[in-house]
């Protein structure tokens, strides 16, 4: 996929009004630009032991992430999401992942 169909795919995200569950389309959205990435844990910088991440440090990193790791962060979201009922909710109130996604759209409209 070139960077701008993934660009076209990022910006049809609307994270305020979704017809279906937004979790659903974002892992859609990350399927479709080959972002899901199995193993975020490896690209974490705030862990605790074996099983801990610091979810809101790790967002920290969003004004200065490259494409990959926004996608990281993404899936952290997802993935926390899944362990923790409607902290996805939480975290579009708070804007993180409408930050991602701006900022994965930053970074692909300059490589365009």
């Amino acid at each position: 996929m070139t960077n701008k169909e993934k660009l076209l795919v990022i910006k049809e995200i609307n994270v305020y009004k979704q017809d279906q569950c937004l979790a659903d389309v974002l892992y859609h959205a990350l399927d479709m630009i080959n972002g899901n990435v199995h193993n975020y844990w490896d690209f974490l910088f705030f862990k605790h032991g074996d099983n801990g991440i610091d979810v809101d440090k790790e967002l920290t990193r969003i004004p200065t992430a490259d494409f990959h790791t926004c996608c990281v962060l993404l899936t952290l979201i997802l993935r926390e999401n899944h362990f923790a009922q409607d902290s996805l909710g939480e975290r579009v109130k708070e804007g993180s992942v409408e930050k991602i996604l701006r900022r994965m759209i930053e970074l692909l409209e300059s490589e365009c």
